[in-house]
């Protein structure tokens, strides 16, 4: 069962995938880094990956979830994954609910 209140917070996390890449390319263009590349890559890459499978069935599986935000804290957003932390708390709610 897809839960709307989750998947609304997972594609929100994935939309400001955008504006995190914005970020990352305003300083690339401040530094001339190639970090600053790498980096707008693989955000620009998960948040695409968020967006695409919103709706899959992975996404509602508390123990996936989490690993997900995790490696979204580590590896490409910290703000991408406080939203993401949200929709893992609309999952335990509606999880506990039942």
């Amino acid at each position: 069962m897809i839960l709307p209140g989750v998947r609304r917070w997972i594609r929100i996390s994935g939309w400001l995938g955008i504006f995190v890449a914005y970020i990352i390319l305003q300083m690339y263009n401040y530094t001339h880094q190639p970090m600053f590349i790498v980096s707008l890559v693989i955000v620009i890459l998960y948040s695409a990956y968020m967006l695409a499978t919103s709706a899959e069935p992975s996404w509602y599986i508390t123990s996936i979830m989490l690993r997900r935000i995790i490696i979204c804290i580590c590896l490409v957003s910290i703000i991408q994954g406080v939203f993401l932390c949200i929709a893992y708390y609309k999952l335990k709610k509606s999880r506990t609910i039942k």
